[in-house]
């Protein structure tokens, strides 16, 4: 019984170390994404209801996708990186304003929400999420597993 816990625990502590270590990969690859000049970045406002959709893309390849609604008093936004066309990380954020004054003026936004999704596979079986704050004033419209709207949404615009 000893042995089968044992042997156990080895696999798990495993599969962290390696979901570590591809984290790390992740996130390399998202610092390139920013960092590389020759994206070419398109946006879109969408006045009625208050969002606006950012794609970086090269090509029929879309590397980054940020859509961000203003809320009644701050905003949610919703960023993927992707890498051969499907996401590899998500990070969903919501900011909100404290005082009547910095609702009029719209500039101070503190950070109440953030979410953070790590896709290891394509197939979405293996994912790793880290979730920091608590939502106030958005609902779960970007859960982690539905995004895939977002994506089709940026397809669409750039006719791919």
């Amino acid at each position: 019984m000893k042995k089968i816990i044992l042997f156990a625990f080895i696999l798990f502590v495993e599969n962290l170390v390696g979901q570590k270590i591809t984290t790390k990969m992740i996130d390399q690859t998202v610092l390139t994404i920013e960092a590389d000049p020759t994206l070419v970045r398109k946006e879109i406002d969408s006045a009625e209801d208050n969002k606006k959709l950012e794609i970086w893309y090269k090509g029929n390849e879309i590397f980054k996708i940020k859509s961000e609604k203003e809320l009644l008093s701050g905003k949610h936004s919703v960023t993927i990186y992707l890498k051969g066309n499907n996401p590899i990380k998500v990070i969903e954020e919501e900011e909100n304003m404290d005082t009547i004054a910095d609702r009029q003026n719209k500039q101070k936004t503190k950070k109440v929400f953030k979410t953070i999704v790590y896709e290891f596979n394509g197939k979405k079986k293996l994912r790793g999420v880290v979730v920091k704050g608590k939502r106030i004033l958005s609902k779960a419209s970007f859960p982690p597993h539905d995004y895939e709207n977002l994506i089709n949404d940026a397809k669409s615009s750039l006719k791919i």
